[in-house]
């Protein structure tokens, strides 16, 4: 993360790094989404790719200053790829992020996780839909901490009047309420 001045005058320079031997083919960080607040904190969301583990989530908060305030990794399960898609932050700080990650069927399924400014775990959500798969696409939230993460779904067996063979998808939007309970889903 490299912060520069109004002038672009590099201010500082900060590196996430993980206790393991990283090489570019193996082992690697990748940061992908970028949220500041007004108070100058920043949080990046993307994930860790370790041969032994594929890819994990990870969200970092750094404070204005450039100091390691949190680092969170997500490991859903062992040689799993989850990775993220969208991250977005709050009046309060409070951090989400959304993404896919392989479920119990070996199709995708969206993972949405929302830490607060602390970094503590407010909630988590698997979605799942029966004989689909889905990756989600973006997340937003109100004002009222309500998220709303859109995806697109579909798979071999959505339409059973559909030839096998030929999946369908669709778009799809969920909503959450600020304690992460799904209240509808479109």
């Amino acid at each position: 993360l490299l912060k520069h001045n109004n002038s672009g005058s590099l201010q500082w320079n900060k590196t996430v790094t993980r206790n393991v031997s990283y090489d570019s083919y193996s082992n690697y960080l990748h940061g992908q989404y970028l949220s500041v607040d007004a108070g100058g904190t920043y949080t990046i969301a993307g994930f860790d790719y370790q041969i032994q583990t594929a890819e994990d989530f990870l969200c970092t908060r750094f404070s204005g200053s450039g100091a390691i305030q949190w680092t969170k990794l997500v490991s859903r399960s062992n040689n799993s790829y989850d990775f993220p898609s969208g991250s977005v932050m709050d009046a309060d700080r409070n951090i989400y992020v959304t993404g896919s990650g392989e479920g119990r069927d070996g199709g995708l399924n969206v993972y949405t996780v929302c830490y607060d400014k602390n970094g503590t775990k407010r909630w988590e959500d698997l979605y799942i839909q029966l004989n689909e798969t889905g990756e989600s696409s973006v997340i937003a939230v109100d004002n009222n901490q309500n998220s709303y993460v859109a995806i697109y779904a579909g798979g071999y067996n959505f339409n059973p009047i559909h030839a096998p063979g030929n999946p369908i998808y669709r778009m799809r939007l969920i909503k959450y309420d600020p304690n992460g309970n799904r209240l509808w889903d479109i």
